[in-house]
């Protein structure tokens, strides 16, 4: 098992998706990957639709109008055949966009008056 990213940074109210290479036989798509995040206080929760979104094969978590409280740290384990068992952690981003403010109209003011702002 492997992150296709270690850090992902998604801008919040977008969407994205943490995603992992995994194989084995037989394919671990038919046999168990799960998706974990660590919550505050180290508290592990497991991911499961319809909270969250999956791809077909579990390989990747998509995530949808994310919020700064989907940042943090994500575990997908993977089994396979046996207790043969690999995690991999990945951390996630999400960045808060400042929208540019909008000027409607341009008028010279003099110096010393009162001006208004409205937003």
């Amino acid at each position: 098992i492997q992150a296709v990213s270690d850090v992902v940074t998604i801008e919040a109210g977008s969407s994205g998706q943490l995603k992992v290479y995994a194989s084995g036989i037989p394919d671990p798509a038919s046999t168990g990957i799960t998706w974990f995040k660590v919550g505050p206080g180290g508290n592990i929760t497991e991911l499961k639709e319809p909270t969250v979104n999956f791809s077909s094969d579990h390989r990747t978590l998509l995530l949808s109008n994310v919020q700064e409280s989907n940042g943090g740290t994500y575990i997908c384990t993977v089994s396979s055949a046996g207790p043969l068992t690999a995690n991999v952690t990945m951390n996630m981003n999400v960045t808060l966009s400042v929208p540019q403010p909008m000027v409607s109209s341009v008028n010279p003011v003099a110096i010393g008056t009162n001006v208004t702002l409205t937003c």
